[in-house]
């Protein structure tokens, strides 16, 4: 049997909302539901990809999971991690690595995305890697983790990345509270991996 990972509760009160941002998910819960309320470049939020954020009883989906994704890559801080180099794999990717059929196989354009997806995981120390169980839950997968700790806030994280979706300085809807009136498309810029 496997060694299970050391589990820890956050203290942190950076996951918790504070009364500034109560505003922004005033904003998101007052919206319709086809509301597009995130667009960061490639990824877009609507209200109602964003109400599993809202309501703990529901599972998190690709959208909310790939725009936060994109936000993590954004940062500096992902490649200065003290257990090295972290590689994060969108929803998307995923997926498409995961639904391998034998036809998908031959096909040599898939073939040469998983050659370079896999030239890629290797070129980093831990590699996060989301798999769905379809109409159930994602699982975070932690390829070559070091420590072996699971972090389990996701119940005081959930407001907090609502707001942190849609008060991103990227998001390029406007009207929303954290649209900036300069041009967002001069400061986003798409991976490679993203197109």
């Amino acid at each position: 049997m496997p060694d299970e990972p050391l589990s820890t509760d956050s203290t942190s009160n950076e996951y918790l909302i504070n009364a500034d941002e109560l505003s922004t998910v005033q904003y998101i819960n007052s919206t319709s539901q086809d509301k597009v309320l995130v667009d960061i470049g490639f990824y877009t939020a609507t209200k109602k990809d964003l109400e599993c954020l809202l309501n703990s009883e529901m599972f998190l989906n690709d959208s909310v999971m790939n725009a936060y994704i994109r936000i993590l890559k954004a940062q500096p801080s992902i490649n200065e991690r003290e257990d090295g180099y972290a590689y994060l794999e969108t929803t998307y990717n995923a997926n498409m690595i995961c639904g391998d059929t034998i036809a998908s196989l031959r096909n040599k354009e898939e073939g040469n995305f998983r050659l370079y997806r896999t030239l890629t995981y290797l070129n980093n120390d831990m590699v996060f890697f989301p798999i769905n169980i379809k109409d159930c839950h994602w699982y975070l997968v932690v390829i070559n983790g070091r420590k072996g700790v699971v972090q389990k806030d996701m119940t005081n994280f959930r407001l907090k990345l609502a707001v942190t979706l849609v008060n991103y300085a990227w998001n390029k809807v406007k009207g929303s509270p954290g649209y900036k009136a300069t041009d967002a498309e001069e400061t986003y810029t798409m991976e490679d991996n993203e197109k």
